[in-house]
């Protein structure tokens, strides 16, 4: 049978020690140190008086990314997200042509793909396309040539 898994309770607090501790996941973390900024409008610089977890710089800019994109802002690294992604009709060549000729290797894709859009997706195009990740690009071409597969 199902074990029941109840959360322990605790006594509501302000105290960041005993709320950080309280935290099982880092955006939960990251989300109650911009709390107070987000909701009651707390100075980014009291904050930072109060945890010691951050600069009231970094605060700022983790309330403005929240306030911009929400709780996808606690999400995944800042990197990740300034990565380019390859157009979706680069994209739906490397799926099409994968489905259609299975033999192609990345490659003789990524050559196809110059040709047609003049640019070149990085290494293993099929894989990352096949499985609906997005796929990066690592140069671009100044001129595109139009040709037929």
């Amino acid at each position: 049978m199902a074990t029941d898994r109840r959360r322990r309770r605790a006594e509501p607090t302000d105290d960041w020690g005993q709320l950080e501790l309280l935290c099982g996941w880092p955006e939960q973390r990251d989300y109650e140190l911009i709390r107070p900024m987000v909701l009651f409008g707390s100075p980014a610089s009291e904050r930072a008086k109060e945890t010691g977890a951050a600069s009231e710089r970094s605060l700022q800019r983790r309330a403005a990314r929240f306030e911009a994109e929400g709780m996808e802002s606690l999400f995944g690294s800042e990197a990740a997200k300034k990565r380019k992604r390859l157009p979706p009709s680069v994209r739906r060549l490397i799926v099409d042509l994968k489905a259609e000729h299975p033999a192609l290797n990345p490659n003789e894709i990524a050559a196809i793909c110059y040709v047609r859009f003049g640019r070149r997706p990085i290494a293993r195009p099929s894989s990352a396309t096949s499985t609906g990740a997005p796929t990066s690009a690592t140069s671009r071409a100044s001129g595109s040539r139009a040709g037929s597969t």
